[in-house]
Formats: structure tokens, sequence, C-alpha cells
């Protein structure tokens, strides 16, 4: 029978480390699914939605794209309600449905893309000169 090291003995690892890491990535998935960094991408992104769904009522994707704002508003609501730190199940549920859904409208991705802060945004480099390597 193997000896087990103190590490194991309190079911923190097992021989293929594994164990270790669930907690690690559950606090990281905890951490990206949270109030803080979710809530205001979520929010500009409902704020959009109404006028897209009005501008166009004969899209093939309509019921598609209300029930994509729906589960943002879902979210939403969930980051309005005491307590919304301790429903992140709920929240990776939403997002895991809102992801088979497919993309939310061109339109909305492109207007998102273009309110981006400046600190969300990749730097471009348009030519070499720019480049401290060169």
């Amino acid at each position: 029978m193997k000896n087990k090291g103190p590490v194991e003995e309190e079911g923190e690892e097992s021989e293929d480390g594994s164990k270790d890491m669930i907690p690690m990535l559950e606090g990281l998935l905890g951490k990206l699914l949270s109030k803080e960094i979710l809530q205001e991408p979520l929010e500009e992104l409902l704020k959009l939605y109404p006028d897209w769904l009005a501008a166009n009522p004969s899209h093939p994707n309509l019921d598609t794209y209300t029930h994509q704002r729906d589960i943002v508003q879902s979210i939403v609501d969930i980051f309005h309600a005491p307590g919304s730190e301790v429903r992140g199940s709920e929240v990776f549920r939403l997002l895991n449905e809102m992801q088979e859904t497919g993309p939310p409208p061109k339109d909305i991705v492109e207007q998102m893309s273009q309110e981006m802060p400046p600190s969300m945004t990749v730097p471009t480099l348009s030519s070499a000169e720019q480049c401290s390597v060169m």
C-alpha cells in the first residue's frame, strides 16, 4: 500500500494532480463569472437589444435573439438581486444557454466593439516602424 503524504491525506492531491486543479478552476471560474466582471458589459448588451429587435421584426432569427435578450436580462436581474454572489452556478447555466443560441446579432456585436473602452481593446501596430523589436 502506498504511503500517502500529508497533502494527499487531506484530499488535496491525487496521483495526477486533478484534485488540486478543481478548487483552483472553480475559483478562477467564480472570478470570471463575478458581478464585478460581467455586470457592466451585460447591461450594455441588454441596452442594445430592444432597438435592434424593434428595427428587425422580420429577421429569420428573431426568436433566437429575443431569447438571448431574455437570458441577458435574467443574468442582469441576478446581479441586481441581494445575494447574487452565491448564484454563480445559475449565472454559469444561463451563460451556457446563451452560448448555445449562438452569437448576438452582428450589428450589436459591432456596436459593442466600437463602444469598448480603450483599456479593453487589443493594441495594433500600423507599421513595422512602431515595433520596438525592429
